[in-house]
C-alpha cells in the first residue's frame, strides 16, 4: 500500500474546494471571455472539468493550454492547471513507486512538486499536449533525483511538523550556484535553527515554500495538514527569522 492515493486525493480535494468557491466566478468569467476554449464556464472548477473531458480530447487539451496561458498572470489559473494534471501526476508517481525502492511518500511529494514547477515554467505560454509535457517533465526530474540520491547530501531539516521524531532528507539543500538562495542564506537558516529561533520543521517548511516555490497546498497534502496552517507556520517562522537575521529575508512573496 503506497501513499500515492492519499497524497494526490488530499491535493485534489483541497484544490477542488478552492476552485469551487463562488469567489472564483469573476476570474472564471474573465477566462471565458479571453479564451474560447473556456467559454461558458462559471467557476474555476469548471475549467478543470473541461480539461478532464475524455469524450473530446482536442477540447480537453485546448482547455489546459488556455489555463497555462492564463497562469502567467493569474495564480488561480495555475492552481486549476495543477488540479487538471493531478491524475497524470498520480500515474507517474505510481509507476516510479513500482520501479524504485524509495519511500513512496517521498516520490509522491517529489512528483507533485516537480509537476507544479513545470506549470510555473510553462505559465504564460502555449503548449501542445500540455498534460504529457507536464507529466513527462515531472517523471524525468524525479527519476533523475532518484538516480542521484546516493550522491546527494542529506537535508538537516526533519520532514515532520515540529512534533519531533522526523526523518531527514525531505527538502534537499541546493548548491550555492544552483540559482536558489545562496550559501549565506543556507548558513543563516542553520544558525537560526541552532540558536532555537525556529524549529527545524518550521525552517524546513519555509525553505521548501520559499527557496523551491512549492505551493502550500502541496506541502499540506504531503503532511496531512491544512494549507492555511502551512501558511501560518511560514508567516510565524518568517517573523522570527526576519528579527533574527535583521531583515535579511525582507521582500519575500507571500506563501502561495
Amino acid at each position: 500500500m503506497t501513499s500515492t492515493a492519499d497524497l494526490f486525493t488530499r491535493l485534489s480535494a483541497d484544490l477542488a474546494r478552492r476552485l469551487s468557491s463562488p469567489r472564483t466566478a469573476a476570474s472564471a468569467a474573465a477566462w471565458a471571455a479571453e479564451e474560447p476554449a473556456l467559454a461558458g464556464i462559471t467557476r474555476a472548477v469548471d475549467a478543470v472539468t473541461r480539461c478532464a473531458d475524455r469524450n473530446d480530447a482536442v477540447a480537453s487539451r485546448a482547455a489546459l493550454t488556455a489555463l497555462l496561458r492564463l497562469a502567467g498572470a493569474e495564480p488561480l489559473a495555475a492552481d486549476a492547471a495543477l488540479a487538471a494534471v493531478v491524475p497524470a501526476l498520480r500515474s507517474v508517481a505510481g509507476r516510479l513507486c513500482r520501479v524504485w525502492r524509495q519511500e513512496p511518500a517521498e516520490i509522491d511529494q517529489a512528483v507533485a512538486a516537480a509537476g507544479w514547477e513545470r506549470i510555473v515554467v510553462l505559465a504564460g505560454s502555449s503548449v501542445e499536449w500540455p498534460d504529457r509535457v507536464i507529466a513527462g517533465a515531472a517523471r524525468d526530474a524525479v527519476r533523475a533525483q532518484l538516480r542521484a540520491a546516493s550522491r546527494r547530501p542529506t537535508d538537516p531539516f526533519p520532514d515532520d511538523d515540529g512534533g519531533g521524531g522526523g526523518r531527514g532528507g525531505g527538502v534537499p539543500i541546493p548548491a550555492a550556484d544552483s540559482g536558489h538562495w545562496g550559501a549565506e542564506a543556507r548558513d543563516l537558516f542553520r544558525c537560526a535553527v541552532a540558536d532555537g529561533v525556529v524549529s527545524p520543521a518550521s525552517a524546513g517548511v519555509v525553505w521548501e515554500v520559499r527557496a523551491f516555490g512549492t505551493p502550500a497546498v502541496v506541502v499540506a497534502a504531503r503532511t496531512g495538514r491544512q494549507p492555511a496552517a502551512i501558511r501560518k507556520q511560514c508567516r510565524r517562522a518568517e517573523r522570527a527569522l526576519r528579527a533574527h537575521l535583521e531583515g535579511g529575508l525582507a521582500g519575500l512573496p507571500a506563501a502561495s
